[in-house]
């Protein structure tokens, strides 16, 4: 018996050990991208504030829905990922005055060709390379992921 009590002891301190990571994580991830969004689209303190909170929210979700696409790969998973990317997208463009979704949208294209043009050096997804498979549009449509 107290074997068992040592063993669930154990077990719920490594959940909350890896949870207290994950949040660390999305935190840390979050102010990176709220100062990127800040160079880019001089945010006000406001905005900046709330930019935390939207991305530390989309990426402790996306924790979790990544960890299950990766064990299913399901449509339901992919679907999950896409409707969470769109949620915090919609959630950013509610606190960006007009200029500054502009900025965003023209920002997030030229990251777009930006990844693109990295994969087609390293010989991946370029459709113009026989011997390499073209891009999944699925994955094209998503190569912003954990940048904007």
């Amino acid at each position: 018996m107290n074997k068992l009590i040592k063993l669930s002891l154990a077990i719920v301190l490594t959940m909350g050990v890896n949870l207290l990571f994950a949040q660390k994580g999305a935190d840390e991830k979050a102010k990176m991208m709220v100062t990127k969004l800040t160079e880019k689209l001089a945010l006000t303190a406001d905005q900046q504030q709330k930019a935390t909170v939207i991305f530390t929210e989309h990426f402790n979700n996306m924790v979790g829905l990544k960890a299950e696409f990766k064990k299913a790969n399901s449509d339901q998973a992919r679907t999950a990922i896409k409707e969470q990317r769109k949620k915090t997208d919609r959630n950013l463009n509610g606190i960006l005055n007009d200029d500054q979704k502009v900025k965003y949208e023209a920002a997030k294209k030229e990251l777009r060709q930006s990844m693109k043009n990295k994969r087609a050096e390293k010989g991946r997804g370029s459709k113009g390379d026989k011997n390499t498979p073209a891009m999944d549009p699925e994955m094209e449509n998503h190569l912003d992921d954990e940048a904007f």
